[in-house]
């Protein structure tokens, strides 16, 4: 561990502080030409979506409860090495100001792990204690609970109904593809083994997240809809929620068309699909819990 924690204070010495969007602006700005609201999502592209995040804590320390959590020899050494990646590609940055949020090194089922702020899942309780390999962040809602945070989800899924087959797609790290505004980031920042980092992406649990995602997700959508032909004449083949995109279609030539047609879009644009969660033309599946 001692090794991991001295490449990561080298790397964050020699960091630079410039921040740019990781997508091609160039390509967005000719694919949403036309939108409506065209000048307002180039600069979520561009420059970052805005939260309105509010000043958090301390800025010289975390809660007792967090910091036992994050500096336990446990998980240290893995919350060293998902804080020197996002370092290197420039999803965190060296921090200068003076508040702080709380961080917590969240465990995922994959054996990796993921950066978000603390936070409570609302009406129903607390956020446990994330401390095993084999759980992730959708297992600390419970399926009464998840019925009533997704109120519409269902709605998602029956637009399968009159179609024979889906493909499903999921964005890779989706809150942090998306860049955060400049004047959001001064209060994204925390201090952890001895260093104070800034956060220059959108994270999960943070207010507006997951709002954000959507309309992000959804840019992808209009853009198919509109700008790309083998979607032309096709309405509604496409859903997304949050991350999570449904492509239908009534024969599997046509899905299998559709979401390569997808797929290439999202490699224009520089959006990162999580490879491993892909599902081509299938007849049955699982989504969110739900079923179809």
């Amino acid at each position: 561990m001692a090794e991991a924690l001295q490449n990561l204070v080298e790397d964050y010495a020699k960091a630079s502080d410039t921040v740019v969007s990781v997508f091609p602006v160039e390509a967005w700005r000719e694919m949403l030409e036309g939108h409506p609201d065209y000048a307002c999502k180039i600069g979520f592209i561009e420059h970052g979506y805005p939260l309105g995040l509010k000043p958090g804590t301390d800025p010289n320390r975390l809660s007792k409860r967090v910091h036992n959590f994050v500096t336990s020899k446990a998980d240290a050494l893995e919350h060293i090495k998902r804080l020197h990646k996002e370092l290197k590609k420039g999803q965190i940055a060296p921090g200068w100001g003076h508040y702080q949020l709380n961080l917590l090194c969240v465990p995922k089922k994959n054996g990796e792990t993921g950066l978000m702020t603390e936070i409570r899942v609302a009406r129903h309780g607390s956020y446990p204690k994330v401390r095993s390999k084999h759980i992730s962040l959708n297992d600390a809602i419970t399926e009464e609970a998840r019925k009533t945070v997704l109120p519409h989800f269902k709605d998602y899924v029956a637009q399968l109904y009159p179609y024979c087959y889906a493909s499903l797609r999921d964005l890779k790290d989706a809150f942090r593809q998306l860049l955060l505004a400049l004047d959001d980031r001064e209060y994204v920042q925390y201090t952890i083994f001895a260093l104070r980092f800034r956060d220059n992406r959108v994270a999960y649990g943070q207010a507006g997240a997951g709002a954000c995602c959507q309309d992000f997700s959804s840019l992808i959508i209009w853009i198919c809809e509109k700008k790309v032909p083998e979607f032309e004449g096709k309405p509604n083949r496409m859903s997304v929620h949050i991350d999570d995109f449904l492509i239908v279609a009534h024969d599997k030539p046509e899905c299998r068309s559709l979401t390569k047609t997808f797929d290439r879009v999202c490699a224009k644009l520089n959006v990162q699909i999580s490879v491993a969660k892909n599902e081509d033309c299938i007849q049955r599946g699982v989504v969110h819990g739900f079923g179809f």
